[in-house]
């Protein structure tokens, strides 16, 4: 699809357009998609869940330290 085309849609469209790729690609294999190293974050985030050495944040104290 040529970007012209996108550009002239309606926000709508975009939008409706954006949801049927995501169906799409939602199902098919895309494995292949995600980098390898993003994987390793993941595995890491789940081992410090486990392990109980993960630290989260209130909504509140992500707002505060975006300001």
């Amino acid at each position: 699809m040529d970007t012209a085309i996108i550009e002239q849609m309606d926000d709508t469209e975009k939008l409706h357009t954006m949801e049927q790729l995501w169906e799409v690609l939602c199902r098919k294999n895309t494995q292949g998609l995600t980098p390898v190293w993003h994987q390793d974050v993941l595995n890491h985030r789940v081992k410090l869940h486990e392990s109980g050495e993960a630290e989260y944040l209130t909504l509140e104290e992500v707002r505060n330290s975006l300001t």
